[in-house]
């Protein structure tokens, strides 16, 4: 994901134009806060999944960015953040924890997960083991 400095527009990766306002996009995001991307997962119309670390720590999490699309504000934050409360309540041997939902340096809000080690959806469905 890169963000367009000029406007603040996030666009894909293989994007070297801004589409919001012209200008040359160079480099993509590589942290948030105190997150490091190392890889760009899904980039969709409401948020980006990436894997990520902690600096210093060394277990990958998860964090999905939510783009100024996905309506994710003050009020709709909090709404999640008690929601992720809830959830912690929930056995943990069998749902992925969510450790916190921020509001970034510069902005954005992101939910930080668990990272699960796992195969995609669409491998696991084509290898045909479900049937």
């Amino acid at each position: 994901m890169k963000l367009c400095q000029n406007c603040g527009q996030l666009v894909a990766e293989e994007i070297i134009t801004c589409p919001s306002c012209g200008s040359e996009v160079v480099e993509g995001r590589r942290h948030i806060d105190d997150y490091w991307i190392e890889e760009i997962l899904h980039e969709g119309y409401s948020s980006i999944l990436c894997r990520g670390r902690k600096e210093g720590v060394e277990e990958p999490v998860m964090i999905r960015i939510f783009t100024p699309q996905s309506g994710v504000d003050e009020k709709i934050a909090e709404r999640l953040k008690q929601e992720l409360e809830e959830l912690k309540k929930l056995p943990e041997d069998y749902f992925v924890k969510h450790l916190d939902i921020r509001r970034s340096s510069d902005g954005l809000w992101y939910r930080v997960s668990e990272w699960i080690d796992t195969e995609n959806w669409g491998t696991l469905l084509s290898s045909g083991r479900l049937q």
